[in-house]
């Protein structure tokens, strides 16, 4: 019998052991894979890919500053699908400001984005309307409404406003 038992506990210690490394490979699997294609690519371009991470960098900070943002909002179990068109509504106010100097036009973004998202919150906290329901309306909105404003303020600064 104490044998047995000895044996169910060492079988067990050995599915724990082989479940504990199968998912330490799932959890290193996706680092691995970003640096076996990152070095892959540097080797068929010639390591001209280093020189070109500044640039890569530059032009996605704005995407990981959003990403960032969903990522809070999902780990408190939220869904935001608006953010997007707050994201192009705020980029908007900064072009439009951004003829009276970088300062007010990023004040302004900010600002802009604040104000919408304290839209949002009320809506969510006080009127008691869920996150989903509420961020699926609001796309319907936001998201047409900003590229039409986008759409007609390039019109207008390219002058083919006759276009529309």
């Amino acid at each position: 019998m104490g044998s047995q038992v000895s044996a169910k506990t060492n079988d067990k210690e050995q599915q724990l052991k082989k479940a504990s490394k199968m998912a330490m490979v799932r959890a290193l699997l996706p680092i691995v894979g970003l640096v076996v294609i990152f070095l892959l690519f540097n080797v068929l371009t010639d390591f001209r890919m280093m020189g070109n991470m500044s640039l890569a960098f530059s032009q996605v900070y704005v995407t990981m500053i959003a990403a960032m943002g969903v990522f809070f909002i999902m780990t408190m179990g939220g869904l935001d699908f608006s953010q997007g068109s707050i994201l192009g509504i705020a980029s908007i106010v900064v072009c439009i400001l951004s003829k009276h100097g970088i300062a007010i036009a990023i004040l302004g973004g900010i600002a802009s984005g604040v104000i919408i998202g304290a839209i949002n919150g009320y809506f969510y906290v006080y009127r008691k309307i869920k996150s989903f329901i509420s961020e699926s309306l609001r796309t319907k909105v936001l998201i047409p409404k900003s590229s039409e404003l986008s759409l007609l303020i390039n019109a207008k600064r390219c002058k083919c406003l006759h276009v529309l």
